[in-house]
């Protein structure tokens, strides 16, 4: 762990190194109040990160939901008067991007921000945030409101503010701190810095290296991307046919008249080891939130158990996250143990269970009928 400071430079706590590190200290200290409310830190923050999970935000800002008061229960001062808010995201930093970070950081800023421009936001309050607002520095000037409405995550840093205030509620149904301990594991993963492995999925070859490149896939690439998919477990080289680079340059094709369909190319020193396919996309559940569906994910065999295929998922989970994407999902052989278990470390977990139908080559007469 490293050094964290409050706002006015004195040392309050360290900089956590790992996950297992914030959930030691949410499981340690969330059983104190949370300020002058009747629920616990840790109750406090599973609701704040449910309700912000049943709006369908980006996993990013689910976990800043849930450890937006992590000040408080790291730090040595644990009451409204510290600047818990800017001491969680430097705790944080060593972890997180700033999608997680400048919510955390600003989330008091937003309280104030709402209390100058919506009417009536402060008697919705509750007693114990309204007097810490008076701690806080109260309800901003017109143009301290505008300068906070101009930053770039001002509008989750809103969303979080609202949550925060609606996560009081004594004995309220959450979702358990393990499973957003997950969800944190995937935004960390997604945005690991380079040279350096997220928790848990450590390996060989997992550092970032400069000789592999990840980049679409274009029509240069077709005997690549034949060749790799006679490499996928389910596939045999025999089941390949002279047509198979127009049929892939068809494939590609027809992906790019989908809004967000592409494959993705993985290089290593130059040669193409490994590929993956990934579709952006909303449906009428969630509100519309996009989706990313992962599909044809295949490393070269002799290039397995080097670090390539968590490269290229953690690639894999950046796309989704920029496209704000509140979960990434794929399907596995039930056959292939050793694949699951990749997917695990990972952070993927298993949910539901899939069904398929092989469905009749479609015919003029079928398709009337």
């Amino acid at each position: 762990m490293t050094q964290a400071y409050s706002a006015s430079g004195d040392t309050l706590a360290q900089a956590f190194e790992s996950l297992d590190e914030i959930s030691e200290a949410m499981t340690r200290r969330g059983g104190a109040l949370y300020g002058g409310e009747a629920v616990t830190q840790l109750a406090h923050a599973l609701q704040c990160a449910t309700l912000a999970e049943d709006c369908g935000s980006s996993p990013a800002l689910i976990t800043a939901a849930l450890l937006h008061d992590l000040g408080h229960m790291a730090g040595e001062a644990d009451d409204e008067k510290s600047a818990h808010s800017d001491l969680a995201a430097r705790l944080l930093g060593r972890l997180f991007g700033i999608d997680v970070t400048e919510p955390v950081r600003l989330h008091v800023d937003a309280k104030r921000y709402l209390c100058a421009v919506e009417p009536g936001y402060a008697d919705t309050l509750s007693a114990a945030s309204r007097q810490s607002l008076v701690w806080q520095g109260g309800a901003y000037s017109a143009q301290q409101a505008t300068a906070f409405a101009a930053r770039r995550h001002a509008h989750d840093a809103v969303c979080l503010r609202r949550w925060d205030d609606a996560a009081k509620t004594p004995g309220r149904a959450t979702r358990s701190l393990e499973h957003f301990m997950i969800i944190a594991q995937q935004v960390q993963l997604a945005n690991a810095p380079a040279g350096r492995a997220a928790d848990g999925a450590a390996g060989a070859g997992d550092a970032e290296r400069p000789d592999i490149e990840i980049r679409l896939a274009t029509d240069a690439d077709l005997a690549h991307l034949v060749r790799l998919m006679v490499e996928m477990d389910d596939l045999k080289a025999d089941a390949q046919d002279a047509d198979a680079a127009q049929k892939m340059r068809v494939t590609l094709q027809t992906m790019a008249r989908y809004p967000d369909f592409k494959t993705w190319l993985v290089l290593e020193g130059g040669r193409p080891v490994a590929s993956y396919s990934l579709m952006i996309f909303c449906s009428p559940s969630h509100n519309g939130t996009q989706q990313a569906l992962l599909d044809a994910v295949v490393v070269q065999r002799d290039r397995r158990s080097a670090g390539l295929g968590n490269r290229m998922l953690r690639h894999a989970m950046r796309q989704a996250t920029a496209a704000g994407c509140y979960k990434l999902m794929l399907s596995s052989n039930i056959k292939r143990a050793d694949a699951h278990r990749f997917y695990e470390n990972l952070g993927f977990t298993r949910h539901g269970i899939s069904f398929g139908i092989d469905l009749p080559p479609a015919t003029a007469a079928s398709v009337l009928q």
